[in-house]
């Protein structure tokens, strides 16, 4: 049975293996993706073309957060690392060793990064900065979701 609901009207070319998250880019019209392949890659919407690769790593990325007001793009990994790459100080990059399992969920709460890891932990970091500002232990078992209210 064929579907009428998804119809294919690009192919466009940007990973090696499994895409797991995708996050607004910095200006408009634009995005990244990231996967198991560790490029995270930013793709134009209004441009079929293939994506351009932004960044990478030897590690599973399994969330993304842009900071466009900063030009700060966060990912997470499998790992439990958060890389913190800066644009606005010329592709500075820095890797954080906090969370003991894998980050699945990063959000943006005003100017705050707030990051969800497999250790149960939520913690929250100065988007700016890239500094760990708090956290708090509040499971025994993964967090792998959350929602932003935003009203607040």
């Amino acid at each position: 049975m064929q579907s009428n609901f998804i119809i294919q009207t690009h192919k466009l070319q940007g990973h090696k293996a499994a895409v797991y998250c995708l996050c607004n880019g910095f200006e408009r019209h634009t995005f990244f993706s990231a996967g198991s392949d560790g490029i995270i890659c930013k793709w134009n919407s209004e441009i079929t073309s293939d994506g351009i690769l932004f960044a990478s790593t030897v590690e599973r990325i399994f969330s993304l957060a842009a900071f466009s007001e900063f030009g700060v793009l966060f990912a997470g990994t499998m790992l439990g690392d958060l890389f913190y790459i800066d644009f606005e100080k010329g592709s500075t990059a820095k890797r954080f060793r906090f969370h003991q399992h894998s980050i699945y969920r990063l959000a943006k709460w005003n100017e705050i990064l707030v990051a969800i890891a497999g250790d149960g932990i939520i913690s929250l970091w100065n988007a700016q900065a890239g500094k760990l500002m708090d956290h708090l232990k509040i499971s025994n078992a993964k967090l792998r979701s959350l929602a932003i209210d935003s009203k607040n």
